[in-house]
């Protein structure tokens, strides 16, 4: 899944005494999480993305192990994943029992970078810290 382009407001700054500066603001959840069911995604270190989505409402039903090998087909390990994020759209704004279980499966994997949780109905989100 290609994502599309983040739409960002530049503005240009000029700061006495040193060049311009070129300021952007979007917001890159906007382009993630616009589907009416939950996914997630794995970020890489060299900035490459993978999706996961089964289209269902209150969960993803693609195991932590179809996960780790499907980006392991694609030349990754799991110590090469940064950043995992998924979404709640509705019911928890917080870390179900299952997403816990999910992150412990993936712990043991090699992923050691954050793991984030991404609440639509507030546009806000959580990073597990334990």
């Amino acid at each position: 899944m290609r994502l599309k382009c983040v739409i960002m407001t530049v503005i240009l700054v000029t700061i006495p005494l040193h060049s311009q500066v070129y300021v952007g603001i979007g917001n890159i959840f906007d382009n993630l999480f616009n589907e009416p069911y939950e996914i997630a995604y794995a970020l890489l270190d060299d900035g490459e993305i993978f999706s996961f989505t089964t289209k269902e409402d209150s969960r993803i039903s693609a195991s932590a192990s179809f996960r780790k090998e499907f980006i392991k087909k694609y030349g990754y390990s799991m110590d090469r994943v940064i950043l995992l994020i998924h979404s709640h759209t509705h019911g928890l704004n917080r870390f179900s029992v299952r997403d816990i279980i999910f992150l412990k499966k993936m712990r043991r994997y090699g992923f050691k970078g954050v793991y984030v949780l991404y609440y639509k109905p507030t546009n806000s989100f959580k990073v597990y810290d334990k």
